[in-house]
């Protein structure tokens, strides 16, 4: 029988907050050791700005977002290109997420899969806050399909396209009062 390990006992190495901003990929010069000491393999973690302080624990209910990747530096590179899950959450509540959010990346241990160190730093964070991160109306999840809604509105060019949305809402609305008041 196996013992479950808790995060802190299946991490190598974690890094210091980065400006998302600032973030490159492995293959640059203060990437490059490690990527040699602990791969590209991980887990990551995002919070604001303002959350920041000196020393934010692993579970902490400002920890924005956390995720995984067989690249980490390859998916940060994603959400700073707006191209990753928590993105239009991002756009939509920070006036410049390039310099409000922040970024640090946590390594495991040569034995653990990066799969499994997220889901225990996102299982412990919710036995400890209720949530597995602060920003969980923003995934890709259905927790987040309003911020996907909003991102899909937003990429709206044309007053048709605004019209349609607004006569197909008007409806749905209608529908689901209809069903709501019959049930009631």
């Amino acid at each position: 029988m196996s013992v479950r390990k808790n995060s802190s006992e299946m991490i190598r190495y974690v890094t210091e907050w980065i400006p998302l901003g600032e973030v490159r990929g492995p293959t640059v010069a203060k990437n490059e050791s490690i990527v040699s000491d602990y791969g590209v393999e991980g887990c990551y973690q995002a919070i604001h700005k303002k959350d920041l302080s000196d020393d934010i624990p692993l579970i902490d209910q400002r920890i924005g977002y956390t995720g995984k990747a067989s690249n980490v530096f390859g998916r940060i590179m994603m959400m700073r290109r707006g191209k990753h899950s928590i993105s239009a959450y991002l756009k939509k509540n920070f006036t410049d997420h390039l310099d409000e959010v922040y970024i640090r990346y946590i390594f495991p241990n040569e034995d653990v899969k990066y799969s499994r160190l997220e889901k225990i730093l996102q299982d412990e964070t919710h036995a400890k806050t209720g949530l597995r991160f602060a920003w969980e109306a923003g995934t890709s999840s259905s927790d987040g399909k309003m911020y996907r809604a909003f991102e899909a509105v937003d990429n709206l060019t044309t007053i048709e396209e605004l019209r349609e949305i607004a006569k197909y809402v008007s409806e749905r609305a209608q529908e689901i009062f209809t069903q709501t008041w019959l049930e009631e």
